[in-house]
This record gives structure tokens, sequence and C-alpha cells, in this order.
């Protein structure tokens, strides 16, 4: 007779090799001895992800499952699918927990069978070499939803139906998740002394010029699925200044088609002191939503050039959302 799992750990990743080796080795002192299934979903990697298996053979309760490249939310779902466990705790592919993360994030739901879902602590070790070129992610107060560090109770999550697989890159689908939770009776506390270290790293370009600001326009599948919660915990789509940032360039190309220089490049300056003020407010040397002069000029040129496209981007991308998620309902009707 099988002995049931006392949970299951779900990894969703397309590569990150090095990473991932780093949180299986961290998980061994956790697990050691444990009951405790390890589900990593390969999302299609170029290189399959299959030689983990053999890799921590006898050392970790380890399987690979492999998906046809569909995102972060069809890969916890095929976890999910693939895990016989009543606690499914989730993890992003470039995290380390630290000592006693596992005790202190399972704990609480063993204690409590009413609870729907603990959400642990997210820090970044290495925050001091923080640039506007690095992926940045953090959850100190909770409330944040994050499944880079995250554990449900399964029947909570079934009756939720899973990740909506809609949301095909990593964003807004753990929040989504959470406010069905939420809006179902679920209860969500948050675990500080369970830690996991999800250092600042370099992204790609293309990535955070080009995709981070398009997938934006996921906001309106949460909104339209969650539209009291998402007003209660999420900002707004846009605010005035990115509003006046395309109005203002909307403004000097009508004074030139018209024929009118002089008024033409008094609004380009006037687009320019508010695309600086945006520039500035999300470069993140302290705070995101205010102006932080002390950030080194060098830093502020380097990403000139690149944030002007991706504040166009973001708002293209939200009024593709817009249209895309035009007829979505929300998920439960006798909370709108």
């Amino acid at each position: 007779m099988s002995i049931k799992p006392r949970a299951g750990i779900i990894v969703p990743s397309r590569g990150g090799e090095e990473g991932l080796r780093r949180l299986f080795d961290a998980l061994l002192p956790e697990l050691a001895g444990q009951e405790v299934e390890v589900l990593l979903a390969d999302d299609g990697s170029e290189k399959p992800l299959q030689f983990f298996e053999k890799e921590y053979q006898g050392r970790l309760n380890l399987k690979v499952v492999r998906q046809d490249p569909l995102g972060p939310a069809a890969a916890r779902n095929t976890g999910i699918k693939n895990s016989s466990s009543d606690i499914l705790i989730f993890l992003d592919s470039d995290v380390t927990p630290l000592p006693g993360w596992f005790e202190a994030i399972i704990t609480p739901l063993e204690r409590n069978p009413e609870l729907a879902a603990v959400e642990g602590k997210t820090i970044a070790s290495n925050l001091d070499s923080l640039d506007p070129f690095l992926h940045f992610v953090h959850n100190f107060d909770g409330g944040q939803y994050l499944t880079c560090n995250m554990a449900y109770r399964r029947s909570r999550v079934e009756a939720a139906q899973g990740f909506d697989e809609r949301f095909k890159h990593p964003y807004r689908e753990d929040s989504d998740l959470a406010f069905s939770v939420l809006e179902q009776g679920g209860r969500i506390v948050f675990e500080p002394a369970a830690v996991v270290d999800h250092p600042v790293r370099p992204v790609r370009l293309w990535r955070m010029f080009w995709l981070y600001p398009v997938r934006r326009g996921y906001n309106w599948l949460l909104f339209r699925k969650h539209p009291q919660m998402f007003r209660e915990k999420v900002d707004p789509f846009t605010d005035k200044s990115e509003l006046s940032f395309i109005l203002s360039f909307a403004l000097a190309a009508a004074f030139f088609v018209l024929g009118w220089p002089w008024p033409g490049f008094a609004a380009l300056i006037l687009h320019q002191a508010i695309y600086s003020h945006l520039l500035l407010r999300h470069l993140y040397f302290g705070g995101r939503k205010v102006n932080n002069l002390a950030t080194p000029w060098k830093i502020f040129a380097k990403a000139y050039p690149f944030f002007w496209p991706a504040t166009f981007l973001s708002m293209a991308g939200i009024a593709w959302g817009w249209f895309r998620f035009l007829n979505v309902r929300p998920a439960n009707p006798e909370k709108p």
C-alpha cells in the first residue's frame, strides 16, 4: 500500500537548468525523510528536462512531466494533474528555499483545515545589484499571492478550476487563482517564516521592453473575471502620467501635420518631460511610485532609449487586452 505524499511541490520551467539545480539542492535537506513529491512541469524546453530524474534519483522524489510550450499556467495545471497530494506547493524554477521553509509553509495548512492557502515570504538576497535591466520579484508582507512561494489545499484549487490557461505569459495567473479562492470564501494567510530567495537576475532586453509591457493586457482578463477584487487589490490600468505621455505625443504629431512646427516642438518638449518623469518613477532604487532623483545618471541614460517604446507598447497591450477579453464574464457572478 503506497503512502500518500505529505505534499506535492510543483515547479514549472522552460529551460533554466542552473536555477533548477540550485532549487533541488536546497530542497534536499528540507525534504529529507519526508514523503513529498516534487513535480517538474517542463513547459516545452528546447532540451527536455527528464535527465533531472536520473540526476536526483534516490535523493529526491522527483518526477518530470512534459508538455508543449503553453505557458506557466498550463504547466502548473499539468503538475497538478500528475500530483496525488492534498496540499500543493508552488515554487518558481529560480528560487532557493531558505532553511525551515517547508515546515513553515505546510504546518498552517495541516493544523487548520479551514485554511485554503498559505503564501510565503519572498526576498532578493542580491538586491544591492538591482538596476532597470534586472528581473525583480518580492513579497515582504503578503497579499500578492505569488506562486513562486505559495501553498494551496488541493480541494480549493480544484474548486477554482485550477489556473486559467488564457494567461499565456507569467503575469496575473497567480492573482487569478487566489482571487477565485477568496471569492469562494477561502482564507489565505501570510507566513513570514516560509522564506525563499528570488535573486534579481538579468533579463533579455526584448523581454524587458516588449513582453513585460504588452502583457499588461492580461489585467483586463483579471478585471473582467474579478471586478471587485481587482478594484480592491490591483493598481489602475493606467495613471495620469501614462495618459499624458500618449496625449502629449498625439498633440505634437497633430501640430506638425497641421504645419505648426513651433507648437509641435513645444508639445514634444512637454512629452519628453513627462517621459523623464515616468522613467524616473519606474527605475527601482527605493520606490516605484515616486521620482527617484538618486538614480545614477548612467543608469538613466542607458534606460532612456528603451523605456520610450516600451511605454507605447504598454498602452497598446492594454488596448489589446480590452478587445481580447471583451466577452469574459465574472468568475463568481454573485460577487460582481
